[in-house]
């Protein structure tokens, strides 16, 4: 089957310059930069993805395009581009401002295969801290903005372009054109391939792999849980469904009932049009001690725990596949949007690797990344390399009762809760009062992690310190019904209004029950340059990536949910981990979970301390 590989740098975009190549119905494959698969008949052009990285960092990725570069056609989109250009002989400097946004690209030639189609000016894309100063001689330029003129290139006597811009964003108004230019007109694709076959491939894969292996599946009563059962029953397994209760309590809920009821029916109607077993568990004793009550503990202590990861690791993968090991599963199976792959090492370990789902904007592996080898080597993601709204097409040709429900909301078998409100049935209301912090508070002052040599453990720790303030160093403003309900980064529910800007939480000390806020979301004192993870708290979803002390190496890294991945430097030390982040970080809270990505493997996370 012809291809197209994306080589990927860390880029949060390289999903979605997958999915932009997959709906012009052409099939792709992301891989990382320096793990370049065997290039044989089947690729026909590659593309560079972006990166959190400069190509003047000391720890720039850099492949070996020796097979690609001259050979294939190549386009190198941002960082794609500028290492395109700082590599044979062009030069990259800083931008003289971060270029970030909608600019006015002005086609220089017309001609050029890539622009082919695309109006004379048309809107673009910009996300770099970096430009292309001067090209190799032989780069034609064939296209610019106002600010950056060197939007375009054409390396002359070869298929090699390189773009500064993002085509694949939204954004860009032609950006779809200028990927069909390239992977059907330059690439010579076929637009042949289509979702469809890729399930039936995907389908006989698995069924050879697998064969009529007995998989137990979290039935949810959602559509993506309907599909992945869909998905298991083609590919000839054994497949049972199992319907989890989690919870029975309505108190806080915004529904005004348990969700499960309706869910319930869903589960039920997917598995009769499906002819599928159905089983039901209760499994709400373990959910509350070893989530709720958990998560109760935590905002007692003035953190922010993500009850999602803890369900995921405490309840789906450990307590569910203890039931589905009961009805003789050989696996359990999830609507989750990840992947999963294996690797032998070279003393005969299997490695099982979490890898993100296709679909950059349903991608779910940030949930998954407490789970442990034994949990992965049980665990199939049917709908991982699907896309949202291929699976909604499936649940409608398929008929499932599922097709059209809105995806779930809030908090893991709850739902959406008035926090408050739903804490309160541990934790009390207490009043307390709320101090402000100035922008101009002497104490916003961090020493740089020095750019040659190690740090050292003080330096890191300093790095990492959160921001604390006492009640001398801000104004009384107002009052509040208890620190404990309360995260660093909120915006709403203070109740104090008549502000140029939002009110922000800056901290809070649930023993004093006292809340600082700051206004403005560009207040110093949301933003943090690092943070700290303790020894007990680190853990490796791949072990054989796994740092002692004393190593350090460079991951992207997110720390919540949905947040775009972002450039940083990973430490371990006898005292912990310490993530340095490229760019200060908004929001930095205790009790979330950080995870560090290579490419798109999930590789470890921990529980951020401080």
């Amino acid at each position: 089957m012809e291809k197209i590989l994306i080589l990927d740098f860390g880029s949060q975009y390289t999903q979605l310059i997958a999915r932009r190549v997959r709906e012009l119905n052409v099939y792709c494959e992301i891989h990382p930069f320096n793990k370049i698969p065997a290039i044989d008949a089947s690729v026909r052009g590659v593309i560079l993805s972006g990166s959190p990285f400069s190509v003047r960092d000391a720890q720039a990725p850099t492949p070996d395009l020796s097979a690609i570069k001259g050979k294939l056609p190549l386009l190198g989109v941002c960082y794609g581009a500028q290492f395109l250009a700082s590599a044979f002989g062009g030069e990259v400097q800083p931008a003289p401002s971060r270029e970030y946004g909608r600019a006015m690209l002005t086609v220089g030639d017309a001609s050029d295969a890539l622009m082919r189609g695309l109006p004379a000016r048309t809107q673009v894309w910009m996300s770099h801290g970096d430009t292309i100063t001067r090209v190799p001689d032989n780069y034609e330029l064939i296209a610019s903005t106002e600010d950056v003129r060197v939007a375009a290139f054409h390396v002359g006597g070869e298929q090699t372009w390189g773009i500064q811009f993002h085509p694949e964003v939204y954004h860009s108004t032609d950006g779809t054109q200028l990927l069909k230019n390239f992977v059907v007109d330059i690439c010579g694709c076929g637009q042949s391939w289509t979702s469809e076959g890729f399930v039936e491939a995907t389908v006989r894969e698995l069924r050879e792999k697998l064969g009529d292996d007995k998989v137990v599946l979290g039935l949810s009563g959602g559509v993506d849980s309907s599909v992945a059962a869909w998905l298991l029953k083609e590919q000839g397994h054994e497949v049972v469904g199992l319907f989890m209760i989690n919870w029975h309590d309505t108190t806080g809920t915004l529904e005004g009932d348990c969700p499960w009821h309706d869910d319930r029916v869903f589960a039920e109607l997917v598995a009769r049009k499906l002819d599928i077993e159905l089983h039901v568990v209760d499994l709400s004793a373990d959910y509350r001690t070893r989530v709720v009550d958990y998560m109760f503990a935590e905002y007692e202590r003035g953190r922010t725990p993500n009850p999602d990861v803890l369900c995921n690791r405490e309840i789906k993968f450990d307590v569910f596949l203890r039931e589905a090991l009961k009805l003789g599963a050989d696996y359990v199976a999830t609507g989750h949007y990840c992947r999963k792959a294996e690797e032998t090492l070279p003393d005969g370990r299997t490695i099982h690797k979490l890898l993100a789902g296709s679909d950059p904007n349903k991608d779910q592996s940030y949930f998954l990344c407490q789970l442990s080898q034994e949990q992965l080597s049980r665990a199939l993601f049917p709908v991982g390399g699907l896309l949202k709204p291929e699976v909604r097409r499936i649940a409608e040709e398929q008929g499932l009762a599922t097709a059209k429900r809105k995806d779930s909301q809030g908090i893991c078998f709850v739902g959406k809760v008035d926090l408050p409100t739903f804490l309160q049935q541990k934790l009390a209301p207490k009043k307390g009062n709320i101090h402000e912090i100035l922008p101009a508070w002497p104490k916003y002052v961090r020493e740089e992690v020095p750019a040659e040599g190690e740090p050292t453990t003080g330096q890191l720790a300093a790095l990492a310190e959160p921001w604390h303030y006492t009640v001398r160093d801000g104004k009384k403003i107002g009052e509040h019904n208890g620190a404990h309900y309360y995260t660093i980064g909120q915006r709403k529910g203070l109740g104090i209004g008549g502000r140029r800007e939002s009110l922000f939480i800056l901290a809070t000390d649930t023993v004093q029950n006292v809340i600082w806020v700051g206004e403005g979301d560009a207040h110093p004192g949301l933003w943090r340059p690092a943070l700290h993870i303790a020894p007990g708290e680190i853990h490796w979803v791949n072990p054989a990536r796994e740092l002692t002390a004393g190593q350090s190496a460079r991951f992207s890294v997110r720390i919540r949910y949905r947040q775009l991945l972002q450039g940083a430097r990973l430490f371990v030390r006898d005292e912990g981990a310490y993530l340095v982040f490229d760019r200060p970080q908004r929001g930095i809270t205790p009790g979330q979970f950080a995870a560090w990505y290579d490419g798109d493997q999930l590789v470890g996370s921990g529980v951020i301390e401080g």
